[in-house]
């Protein structure tokens, strides 16, 4: 069993490139992570035949029409068509911490869903309108400590600026998480969203520093593979995977920890 924890696709043709893709690389199941400013309804619709793929929705805490938008979210919980709720920090100008977030939290923590939470870099194409200190995943403490039932994961792992905060921060706090979705790309990659993507190498560098990050948490039940197709591409984040048990950096249960039982554990897929 393999899957992705972090993708994206909206669109029917967007869906049919992921599950090619999952095909591909051999990845069992995929949840795709809603974006706030296109339509949840939508991409439940898209996905409700493929029993592959998983939803989670999002929220804009800005939108003036933010408790229309919570009835909304608060209803498909409840009828189980999500699995979590993220919260696209940086992207909106507020921490994690936020008081007007506290009815997310609690929703989700009464309704045994995670919340995830975007961390570290944003995309060159929103550079104009986000904040990245908002997006520092250190207020993810307190929100922690405060509601200690509801289940957290720091997406990306505040690459590349807070690694170090997102490896104590999942040390210390036992209901968090963190995935290493969005690490990796090839100079070959192209932008379909018209976002122009910065041209990182898959490098050694970045290698080490998840190395580093696993080594400090010691406990592989706590992080989860994701990509962040399709931004960037499901290949090369399997292949570093794959890398890591290769040349034995993990052991074959961390392995599994990583690629599957973690999420099904987190998300409660069967």
């Amino acid at each position: 069993m393999f899957i992705d924890n972090h993708t994206h696709a909206q669109t029917k043709k967007e869906i049919k490139k992921l599950l090619s893709s999952m095909d591909k690389n051999k990845i069992d199941k995929a949840i795709i992570l809603h974006l706030f400013e296109n339509s949840l309804k939508e991409l439940i619709e898209n996905t409700d035949d493929e029993n592959r793929l998983f939803v989670i929705g999002s929220i804009s805490i800005e939108n003036k029409d933010f408790y229309d938008d919570f009835i909304e979210l608060n209803e498909v919980i409840i009828n189980k068509k999500i699995i979590g709720v993220k919260l696209y920090l940086g992207y909106e100008h507020f921490y994690a911490n936020d008081k007007r977030c506290d009815i997310i939290y609690q929703m989700c923590e009464k309704n045994d869903i995670p919340v995830i939470f975007h961390t570290g870099d944003t995309w060159e194409g929103t550079r104009n309108k986000s904040l990245i200190k908002y997006a520092n995943p250190i207020f993810i403490d307190e929100v922690a400590i405060k509601y200690p039932n509801l289940k957290i994961v720091i997406s990306h792992m505040g690459n590349p600026i807070w690694l170090n905060e997102t490896a104590e921060l999942v040390f210390k706090n036992e209901n968090v998480y963190t995935d290493f979705s969005g690490m990796f790309s090839t100079i070959e990659e192209k932008d379909t969203k018209d976002i122009k993507i910065r041209k990182r190498n898959y490098n050694k560098k970045t290698e080490e520093n998840i190395i580093n990050l696993l080594n400090y948490i010691g406990d592989s039940r706590k992080i989860m593979f994701g990509s962040d197709f399709d931004y960037l591409s499901q290949d090369k984040h399997k292949e570093f995977i794959d890398k890591l048990l290769a040349e034995k950096y993990i052991s074959n249960d961390e392995y599994e920890n990583i690629t599957h039982i973690n999420a099904e554990t987190v998300y409660k897929i069967k």
